[in-house]
């Protein structure tokens, strides 16, 4: 009897180390057996997704490179984006402009879009990765917005870059 209250406590104290673990180390978060605790836990696809997402962003150092890159899209494109395709009042941008690295971030949507939005006067104000119709959504603002935007889940990068899953 008292092997199995301590094989008991034993599996207790080793399945909330292994939570514990998955959750605070984003290197073990993103493994197969992270996801499969995070999935056992209740924890959506879609979250998964953002979390994943916005951890490799980080853990490579990625930020400062992608802010850089909206930088440059915005200034090259901020005067021609009227002739850039439309997309629900948005403009895409060319994917091959967005480097392989980051196309992979969307997990199992695949190939992305390059988005660029624009407020009322024509000026950029975000550049968006999107995949999966913007199911999920790599958004680098031009400033760092007054409030964070609206989604299922949204997890912040940095004070430009929000990580976002609309639907789960």
């Amino acid at each position: 009897m008292q092997s199995r209250k301590r094989l008991g406590l034993f599996l207790i104290v080793g399945a909330a180390l292994t939570v514990t673990a998955f959750d605070t180390i984003p290197v073990l978060r993103r493994t197969i057996p992270g996801r499969i605790v995070r999935w056992c836990l209740g924890e959506p696809g879609a979250t998964q997704l953002v979390n994943d997402s916005a951890d490799k962003i980080t853990s490579s150092g990625w930020d400062q490179e992608l802010v850089e890159l909206s930088d440059q899209l915005m200034d090259e494109y901020a005067s021609t984006a009227s002739t850039l395709p439309e997309c629900v009042g948005e403009r895409l941008l060319p994917i091959d402009r967005l480097p392989q690295k980051f196309r992979n971030l969307g997990g199992m949507y695949g190939e992305p879009d390059l988005i660029l939005r624009l407020d009322d006067a024509s000026t950029p104000t975000e550049i968006i990765i999107s995949w999966g119709n913007t199911r999920h959504m790599i958004i680098i603002y031009a400033k760092p917005p007054t409030a964070p935007p609206k989604g299922f889940y949204v997890r912040q990068v940095n004070d430009r870059i929000y990580v976002v899953a609309i639907e789960s």
